[in-house]
C-alpha cells in the first residue's frame, strides 16, 4: 500500500505545464522576484492546487545558501527548565519559516562539542546554546 508521501511530488515544470506558462514565470510568483499579471497568477495558483504542489526546500536551500533550521543544544531534553527554554525559542520562530533541529550534550562539555560540530555540518542558520559546560573559545 502506497502512503501520501509515496506518491512523486509535482515539479515546477508540471505546474507551468498545467497553466500554461513558462517554469520560470512559475518561479517568479514563487519567490516574489517579477510580477506576474492576474490571469497567470490565478492560473499557477490552481495548477498548484490542483496538482498539491510543494515547494522542494532542499533545492530552495540550495539555491540561497540557507538552511531555514537554528540549531539548539541543550544540556538535557528532559529537564523542565531546558524543555521550557526551548518551547521558548519554538514559540518565537512560530510563522518565521525557520525550524529548531535540537540535540542535547548531556550534561558532557565534549559531547556538547561535537553536537555543534554537527548542527554546523548541517548548516543551520544559527545556533541556541543551552549549556554551561563549554568555554567560550569552545563556542567561538
Amino acid at each position: 500500500m502506497r502512503k501520501a508521501s509515496d506518491r512523486p511530488t509535482a515539479t515546477v515544470h508540471e505546474v507551468a505545464r498545467v497553466a500554461g506558462v513558462s517554469a520560470a514565470t512559475v518561479s517568479r510568483l514563487l519567490n516574489g522576484t517579477a510580477k506576474v499579471s492576474d490571469d497567470k497568477r490565478q492560473a499557477i495558483e490552481q495548477a498548484i492546487e490542483r496538482l498539491n504542489y510543494k515547494p522542494n526546500v532542499l533545492a530552495q536551500n540550495l539555491k540561497t545558501g540557507s538552511s531555514r533550521t537554528i540549531g539548539i543544544l541543550t544540556q538535557s531534553l528532559a529537564s523542565g527548565y531546558f524543555a521550557d527554554a526551548m518551547a521558548g525559542v519554538d514559540e518565537a520562530l512560530q510563522g518565521t519559516g525557520y525550524a529548531p533541529l535540537i540535540v542535547s550534550g548531556h550534561w558532557h562539555a565534549d559531547e556538547e562539542a561535537e553536537r555543534i560540530e554537527l548542527l554546523i555540518a548541517r548548516r543551520v542558520d544559527g545556533l541556541v546554546i543551552l549549556s554551561g559546560n563549554l568555554k567560550d573559545e569552545q563556542i567561538l
